[in-house]
């Protein structure tokens, strides 16, 4: 799915669907029936990045992240919170780590395999401003606005090594990975698909144009 702006228009269905999404996810629901979508709880604060894995969501809460017991739906509990140095824009979490999209801070991972005790295990400051991010295999592929899409290797994660680069020539706003290629919204320049089958030398493999629209999001 892709959502942009331009002039303050918006696609309004992605902010639907991702409703749903996250609905189904946390009250575990089989299927939603239409018009049946309503909160069944509440946690309050700016957030701007989500992932959820069994009965946890990790949240980015302005420059923390914040770990929630989402056991009982209605009544979210958090039980662990660590800071990061920026405003955290994106989350993802693979094994024992989240890796985090901290802005200028870049990539942060933290080691959750004690949720009441998250710890900051490695960090890469990418050079651009890190907005978002996708995991695959031993890869964090890092959606760095200015600089384009950063491949980080991370299968030290103590010790994350930049793979390779590809320069979208404008912002890099959001990246989803898809097998051997990496989606990513990159403003006034629409959607770029990237063959990132050798990490080390990404490819541009296709575009699409949104005729003016500001691409700001894949799904």
């Amino acid at each position: 799915m892709i959502y942009g702006n331009k002039e303050k228009i918006i696609y309004p269905f992605v902010f639907v669907a991702f409703l749903v999404t996250i609905a189904v996810t946390i009250a575990g629901a089989a299927s939603v029936p239409k018009g049946k979508v309503k909160p069944v709880g509440h946690f309050g604060g700016f957030i701007d990045a989500v992932d959820v894995i069994g009965n946890y969501a990790y949240i980015g809460q302005g420059q923390d992240l914040v770990i929630l017991d989402i056991a009982n739906p209605s009544s979210p509990v958090s039980v662990g919170r660590i800071m990061t140095k920026n405003l955290i824009s994106g989350v993802k979490i693979s094994g024992n780590y989240a890796y985090v999209a901290s802005g200028d801070n870049g990539l942060v991972i933290i080691d959750v395999s004690n949720p009441s005790s998250p710890v900051l295990k490695g960090s890469y400051d990418t050079p651009g401003y890190a907005s978002s991010i996708a995991i695959s295999g031993s890869y964090a592929y890092v959606a760095d606005d200015y600089s384009g899409l950063d491949i980080i290797d991370i299968s030290n994660p103590s010790s994350p090594i930049f793979k390779g680069n590809y320069n979208t020539s404008g912002d890099a706003r959001t990246v989803a990975i898809s097998g051997n290629y990496a989606y990513l919204a990159a403003g006034d320049n629409g959607l770029l698909i990237v063959d990132i089958s050798n990490p080390s030398s990404p490819i541009l493999k296709g575009k699409c144009n949104t005729h003016g629209m500001e691409l700001l999001g894949v799904l």
